[in-house]
């Protein structure tokens, strides 16, 4: 979700500098909102992108006040107009690259809306609103265990948020209060998705939407309306109690509403612990009549609710998503030692042979043991950061973007014996056993050395080979027992070949860079060289300076037909469309800032 949340980060700056450019007309407010958007851009989110703009406009239309310097409506649009305009040319250096890896995505013509809705948010988790899920019924280690198949693996944002939306019906004529309220509905609206009748209407008529998937997401604005509602309604609920001008049952009315509605979800799913919830608004109840009765001062309330929430928050919410120290990114592995060797270049493979399927975390006690198992004991994609490489998944060698996940689908239905000759094939040196069950010391892995495997057969990075062989089912044929891939590479097309009688060659060095490759070679004879990393569009290749065409080879990788004597192979990444992209990005902030400079000179002269 990482990406997700790096892009909701910017959203309040995003409105704070956009409001008070509409309102005090200074371009250094729209510069500020304009790179803001731009930031939340690549972060890589565009679907909360899209629901950032189309908020921020009926924002802006809405609730900014009305003051004599505020920018007309029309002028409010064109001003969001220019400002998305600029933040898209701004990020063209990324977008451009996307857009032409789409047709080489499952994403080319859309996604089917079974595909689409997948993850769609189910009317009863709105119950996690009100009491979180009990993660230790989730992540146990012994017995049988139940996943979650949701985007969020909680929407509970603390039983107070959801308190002062009950109170916020209490003043729905105030302007602020109604907006929020429709977009907090709103987004539960869109978040049913495939549970929601009328949401296929939606996707069938609204344009792009079928690029996109996880309909749970969109539950992300009423998030936004959860926050925005906590702090306006608790400012006003203190100034309302002050001025006498609100009675003691309007608020203590939603308390006992809401106790109910706990003890109801408590009843009917008796897996969630109440407890801390009823304590929770005991206590609210308790600090409000202090307030209310003139036995505490305001400042004091805030901080009792604001201590409150954060205590709420802490207790009940922790093990949804943990705090993470540092060390977790910066203490490598204790694995590592046994498998990094900077001499050699293998993959690590992490989980099942001799069973089924190997799905998700191991056997935690819960969710932030199961992420320092799976660093600890090199699931994918955690050991990345550390410079480990992985055969599976989505950033393994199967990045074949219109399925990735080729390589797991093979690997699944496969035998044990296939299953070793499938990772020794995939350049892969290292097993660490996922057969058996991870052990936990005081909620902490336990690092067992016996469990690292070292497999015999393995592919070595890079080779040479003196034949080639086009096959239509390629990987059927490569994982044969009986081919031998050091003899032959198997192309999807054809080259003109005349295999060498007593060839013989040798990779002489491998050396990676960032976005390059460096190999140098020595053979005698005709053949090809085949480099076990990812064939993708962008890169390309150089032999002896000049350039040359790069094969797919055996499915998943690189392979350059070389002639005989010595070589150097210089291949380089550098993505489709990038050029055009920083092109397009250096003249949308050359006018951004002429732009700015033009408006300056504009309000100096309407002075």
């Amino acid at each position: 979700l990482s990406n997700w949340f790096l892009a909701a980060v910017w959203l309040p700056l995003i409105f704070l500098f956009f409001q008070k450019f509409i309102i005090e007309k200074k371009a250094r407010y729209l510069i500020a909102a304009t790179f803001a958007l731009i930031c939340q851009i690549l972060a890589a989110s565009p679907e909360l992108c899209a629901l950032t703009v189309l908020l921020l406009l009926a924002h802006s239309l809405v609730l900014v006040p009305q003051e004599k310097v505020s920018l007309s409506p029309y002028g409010r649009i064109a001003a969001l107009t220019a400002m998305v305009i600029l933040a898209l040319g701004a990020s063209a250096l990324q977008l451009v690259p996307t857009y032409k890896l789409i047709e080489l995505s499952l994403r080319e013509g859309g996604l089917s809306f079974e595909v689409h809705s997948y993850r769609s948010m189910a009317f009863k988790q709105l119950g996690e609103l009100i009491l979180p899920n009990n993660f230790d019924e989730y992540f146990s280690g012994s017995g049988p265990r139940v996943r979650i198949s949701t985007f969020f693996i909680s929407i509970y944002m603390g039983l107070i948020p959801f308190l002062f939306t009950i109170v916020a019906i209490k003043f729905r004529q105030q302007k602020i209060v109604r907006f929020w309220l429709w977009v907090f509905l709103i987004g539960v609206f869109l978040a049913s998705g495939a549970h929601n009748p009328l949401y296929k209407w939606i996707y069938s008529w609204t344009p792009l939407l079928d690029l996109f998937r996880f309909p749970e997401k969109f539950f992300t604005i009423s998030i936004f309306a959860l926050i925005f509602l906590t702090g306006y309604i608790l400012d006003v609920l203190v100034t309302a109690t002050q001025k006498r001008e609100i009675k003691l049952h309007s608020v203590f009315l939603p308390v006992a509403f809401l106790f109910i509605m706990v003890a109801v979800v408590s009843i009917v799913q008796p897996e969630k612990n109440a407890t801390g919830a009823f304590i929770t608004l005991l206590i609210f109840g308790g600090v409000y009549l202090l307030f209310y009765f003139g036995k505490m001062r305001s400042a004091l309330f805030y901080v009792s609710i604001l201590l409150l929430l954060g205590i709420d928050l802490a207790a009940q919410g922790y093990k949804v998503m943990p705090t993470v120290d540092n060390e977790f990114y910066q203490t490598q592995p204790k694995l590592l030692a046994d498998i990094k060797n900077e001499n050699e270049y293998f993959r690590v493979y992490t989980g099942k042979i001799h069973s089924q399927k190997f799905k998700g975390f191991p056997n935690e006690p819960n969710i932030e043991g199961g992420y320092y198992a799976a660093r600890e004991h090199l699931y994918p994609y955690y050991g990345m950061i550390f410079g480990v490489e992985y055969p599976n998944g989505i950033l393994g060698i199967g990045l074949e973007l219109k399925n990735p996940w080729v390589w797991n689908e093979w690997f699944e239905r496969s035998s044990p014996a296939e299953r070793i000759r499938i990772l020794e094939r995939s350049n892969v040196k290292y097993w660490v056993d996922g057969d058996r069950p991870t052990m936990f010391s005081e909620g902490r892995p336990a690092i067992l050395p016996d469990r690292l495997k070292m497999l015999k057969a393995v592919l070595p990075r890079a080779f040479i080979v003196p034949g080639m062989r086009r096959d239509l089912n390629i990987l059927k044929t490569y994982y044969d027992g009986s081919f031998d891939p050091l003899s032959e590479v198997l192309l999807n097309e054809s080259v003109v070949f005349e295999p060498t009688p007593d060839f013989n060659g040798k990779v002489e060095q491998v050396r990676y860079r960032p976005n390059h490759v460096t190999i140098k070679t020595h053979q005698k004879g005709d053949g090809f060289l085949v480099l076990m990393d990812s064939y993708f569009p962008g890169w390309t290749v150089k032999v002896d300076g000049k350039e040359k065409p790069i094969l797919r080879a055996n499915h998943f990788y690189r392979a350059v037909q070389l002639g005989p004597g010595e070589h150097t192979l210089e291949f380089e990444y550098f993505p489709e469309g990038f050029k055009l992209g920083l092109v397009i990005s250096g003249i949308s902030l050359l006018l951004l800032t002429l732009g700015c400079l033009l408006w300056g000179k504009y309000l100096k002269k309407s002075v």
